[in-house]
């Protein structure tokens, strides 16, 4: 049975009676005059003292006299009290040499400045790739006033759901308002590891679904062969490359005629700036539709060793071409049973797949690779390895 403890006549000090004394019968709470007249033992005198930054009391040693437990509490508090003061002192202090309050736009011009600069890095721990600053420049640029206005901490979950609705009434895809949100995000995940904001508002926000516009169908290689006629060279690659070799759109708009070993393959997302995060070098057999363009190209370029395949129409400061004018005058994709025609699509940025997707059982789809690998193939030792460039096995 544990011994009991009774407050005694100073206030702070308590009397710990030992087992087996006359108190532990007598009913609690008892005042200190009850306790002194029934316990029958020598009980121990300690002090105690509320400790407010440990969220507890803290005790003093066990004294045979209530004097000596006194003074050791009272020399306790003290050292409490002075320990709080310095703490509230350093607290003043550094409110003193906070940075003031932030305004989203503000805010938003020091972090894309950060980005650029390479101070900023990404999810990865990495600095943000050229091509990735511009598009989180660009999402956070499309922000409403009503939201630019604000500070930092002034902003609450209620506006970015707010703004994710306002953006899903306009009419954009699922993925541009995860585009816009996370582009916040980015900036709020940037402050608050500098101390600039004290909680992410786009924290618990529900976003849209990814719904992708479903595919009628696909479209057979011949009649893609049909489709791809009426253009010309220069607005016929892009698309080939889509369709022939699976390249993203980057990956056309940066691919090199260093990476490309005619008739054989071409090397994709070879330049740093063209892959995905993660990696997605890859290197793919060129099929002899694919070829022939390709050939077509290098020649009327004037056998480049090096350059972009697909270069702009007109001076750019990127270097590349823009992804949204080799769909001028494409004709429409052919429904079934249909024979082809020249009406033009609207402009869309080609992509892989969204015309044709040619049959690998075909014979125009295959890829004849007798022999041994050519020598002229990049060689790599990367974590994701590209697909073997050696013949398959006879079915």
């Amino acid at each position: 049975m544990p011994a009991r403890d009774t407050r005694s006549s100073v206030p702070g000090v308590y009397a710990r009676h030992k087992v087996g004394c006359a108190v532990e019968r007598l009913l609690a709470p008892l005042s200190p005059a009850i306790a002194e007249a029934a316990c029958d033992c020598e009980p121990a005198h300690f002090g105690a003292v509320w400790d407010r930054s440990a969220g507890r009391h803290r005790k003093t040693k066990h004294f045979a006299c209530v004097d000596e437990a006194n003074a050791a509490r009272e020399k306790l508090e003290a050292q409490i009290r002075s320990v709080e003061a310095a703490s509230r002192s350093r607290l003043a202090n550094r409110r003193e040499r906070e940075i003031p309050a932030m305004e989203f736009s503000f805010a938003r011009t020091v972090y894309l400045e950060a980005v650029r600069a390479g101070v900023a890095l990404n999810k990865w721990g990495r600095p943000y790739r050229p091509r990735s600053a511009e598009s989180l420049a660009g999402a956070l640029h499309r922000m409403p006033t009503w939201l630019t206005g604000l500070e930092l901490d002034e902003i609450r979950p209620r506006d970015i759901q707010l703004l994710t609705d306002e953006l899903v009434a306009e009419g954009l895809s699922g993925s541009s308002v995860r585009s816009a949100i996370n582009a916040i995000r980015s900036l709020y995940s940037w402050a608050l590891a500098r101390e600039l904001a004290s909680r992410d508002p786009t924290r618990h926000v529900r976003l849209p679904a990814m719904n992708a516009t479903p595919r009628d169908r696909v479209a057979t290689p011949a009649e893609f062969a049909m489709l791809l006629d009426p253009l010309d060279l220069e607005d016929r690659l892009p698309y080939a490359l889509a369709v022939y070799a699976s390249a993203r759109n980057q990956e056309i708009r940066s691919l090199d005629w260093s990476h490309v070993v005619h008739g054989v393959a071409i090397e994709l997302a070879g330049d740093e700036d063209a892959r995905k995060p993660g990696g997605s070098w890859r290197i793919v057999p060129m099929v002899a539709p694919l070829a022939s363009l390709l050939r077509q190209a290098w020649q009327a370029a004037g056998t480049p060793d090096q350059g972009k395949v697909c270069g702009p129409r007109r001076p750019s400061s990127s270097g590349m071409v823009a992804g949204g004018r080799s769909s001028t005058g494409l004709p429409r994709p052919l429904e079934r049973g249909d024979r082809p025609t020249a009406d033009p699509l609207p402009r869309s940025p080609p992509h892989r797949g969204d015309l044709a997707r040619p049959r690998r059982s075909l014979t125009e789809g295959r890829v004849r690779m007798d022999g041994p690998q050519d020598p002229r193939l990049p060689t790599r030792s990367r974590g994701n390895h590209p697909p073997p460039l050696h013949p398959r096995p006879a079915r």
